[in-house]
């Protein structure tokens, strides 16, 4: 081996290390999470204020719900919106669309109305934004026009963000498939089949797919291929989509505990527990994984062993996830407020009241620059004035695909100067109390939230702890009678529930299957015997309630006539058949005997 060959072995190794020691560096946030690794985290300069620099309203009837997180590039905001009305817990009404905004002015470029965009988060690469609809639509859309470039209907409701890398959208479904589409064309690729129902976005290092499943599992797919590599089963519905840093997985989970996988081979390298379920997405930088959870807690945790470092409580945090910039953390909270965090102690820096829940919504932080949409409709831009970009017309560029590492150190990422004295916290669900506040801050006054009963809440009365409330449709009740081999049970939320995030159902013992939204399920291949029928409504707060019915099932024909009387009738015909038939054979055989004599 030559001088040549070892000083290209040198700069290589130089040049990963980099990517492994620093967070994606760039000025831009160009997809939910931040990045294909779903990092959560970029090198940029943090939003040190709550100062208000604009406000977008989405729809001026005030039915506006933004609930997809934004995306920038090239001095552009995308976001997506939906604007619809609630009867009896249906959406009667639905016009949302996508939304392109001077990030330094908040005002319109351009909207695309698509009608029945919800949480899917748009990615913004090569000038082209991608995003899913609940109505089984992909969309890509020319960043600078809003001209629509192609759209396919995969199946599902997608609540997924598109992830694209390297000419491929990946995304998820409802129906329980990942997909990899053409991002020029929107051809299928391939398609993966899960156990169940998707709400995760998936992670892309490295040629392979990461995306968590409501079968509970976490799935590691061949980029090229979408064959399984291996999968994890963590017992209960994932919302949470991982995050990849260093080789390894982070993700949480509905059991209540955040994961770190390894990423080559899916075995566990360590599992902590919160006190309840985890809808929110992991941010990993500096050796520190940064989570929330329905407990109303904000965790910091060590990378390398998932001990925990701090945490602190918001009230209530739904499937907002942490965005990490400058040593902050950043995130939303159902109590309707935007929170910044020292990222290495955990102390609040400063609050902001938006007008409602921040339920979904993840915040982006590009040029000191926080920005955050609520169920108030509005989409919010915090901190201090961003330098103005030269032309509003996005033109991003990727052209390749960094991985983002934790260092070997578990310390957070560096305090800020400006940043009160610390107070870390030693009980997993704390409420810091800060006294003062920074003369670099601004803190706002902080109101109570309100029950999770619908999607336009006044967040100025009590949070709601319970579980959602379903209403029973279907006729039987327990100790009915059931003359048939299946049995469809149909119910509705109830307006005074919490919040339906899903629904799942099973039959006396056997495994939870997860059904989305329907409200509707035909249970097939009764036995006789006496069973148990279960539904069990899973609320946005994480938690649930299961109703049963047992009810004994006897089989049946659609006559009504009892199989065991069917069974007699058949065993008659058939020996009356035989006896006929052995009465002619002896005619038969005595007429020949006649002839004979």
């Amino acid at each position: 081996m030559n001088r040549s060959h070892i000083a290209t072995i040198v700069v290589c190794i130089i040049v990963v290390s980099s990517l492994v020691l620093i967070p994606f560096a760039g000025a831009d946030w160009i997809m939910f999470r931040s990045d294909p690794s779903h990092s959560g985290a970029v090198t940029d300069n943090p939003a040190l204020t709550a100062t208000l620099l604009w406000k977008y309203t989405t729809f001026d009837d005030g039915a506006g719900h933004v609930y997809s997180s934004p995306a920038i590039a090239n001095g552009v905001l995308y976001i997506s919106s939906c604007d619809f009305n609630i009867i009896n817990r249906q959406v009667v009404v639905d016009t949302g669309g996508v939304f392109a905004l001077n990030a330094a002015s908040g005002s319109k470029l351009w909207n695309y109305t698509i009608g029945d965009v919800r949480e899917s988060s748009p990615a913004v690469v090569n000038g082209v934004v991608y995003i899913g609809s609940t109505s089984g639509n992909v969309y890509a859309f020319n960043a600078a026009s809003g001209t629509l470039i192609w759209n396919n209907n995969v199946g599902g409701n997608i609540y997924s963000s598109p992830t694209v890398v390297s000419g491929v959208v990946y995304v998820g479904s409802w129906n329980g498939n990942v997909y990899a589409l053409n991002a020029a064309s929107g051809e299928k690729l391939w398609n993966f089949l899960t156990g169940s129902a998707i709400g995760s976005s998936p992670a892309v290092v490295g040629g392979v797919v990461y995306i968590s499943s409501g079968d509970g599992n976490v799935y590691a797919l061949n980029a090229a291929t979408g064959a399984k590599i291996w999968n994890y089963n963590t017992g209960n519905y994932i919302y949470s989509s991982p995050a990849v840093v260093g080789g390894v997985v982070y993700v949480g989970s509905y059991d209540g505990n955040v994961y770190a996988l390894n990423a080559a081979s899916g075995a566990k390298l360590w599992n902590f527990l919160t006190g309840s379920a985890i809808g929110s997405s992991p941010a990993v930088v500096g050796g520190v994984v940064y989570v929330g959870s329905y407990d109303g807690n904000v965790y910091a945790l060590n990378a390398a062993n998932g001990a925990m470092v701090w945490s602190y409580n918001t009230g209530q945090i739904g499937q907002s996830s942490p965005a990490v910039v400058g040593g902050i953390v950043y995130i939303g909270s159902m109590d309707s407020n935007l929170y910044a965090l020292n990222a290495a102690t955990g102390a609040k820096l400063w609050n902001y009241a938006t007008g409602s829940y921040i339920r979904y919504s993840s915040p982006s932080v590009v040029n000191g620059v926080v920005y955050v949409g609520s169920e108030d409709g509005n989409v919010y831009a915090l901190g201090s004035s961003p330098t103005p970009s030269p032309s509003p017309s996005p033109a991003p560029t990727l052209t390749s695909t960094p991985s983002s590492t934790p260092t070997s150190s578990p310390s957070p990422a560096p305090t800020l100067t400006s940043t009160p004295s610390p107070t870390p916290t030693s009980s997993p669900s704390p409420a810091p109390t800060q006294t003062s506040t920074p003369t670099t801050t601004l803190t706002t006054t902080t109101p109570t939230p309100k029950p999770i009963v619908s999607p336009t809440p006044n967040p100025t009365d009590t949070l709601n702890p319970s579980a959602p409330n379903i209403e029973l449709l279907s006729s039987i009740g327990n100790g009915s009678v059931v003359k048939s081999s299946s049995l469809q049970i149909t119910w509705k939320a109830t307006e005074t529930s919490s919040f339906v995030n899903h629904y799942e159902v099973k039959l006396d013992e056997s495994a939870w299957t997860n059904i989305g939204t329907q409200t509707s399920y035909e249970f097939n291949g009764l036995i006789d015997g006496n069973h148990t029928f279960n539904v069990k409504s899973v609320g946005d707060n994480g938690l649930s309630q299961i109703y049963s019915i047992n009810a004994s099932v006897t089989n049946a024909v659609e006559s009504g006539i009892p199989l065991m009387y069917l069974g007699v009738a058949v065993a008659i015909i058939a020996a009356a058949t035989i006896v006929i038939l052995l009465g002619l054979k002896y005619v038969g055989r005595k007429s020949k005997l006649k002839e004979s004599a």
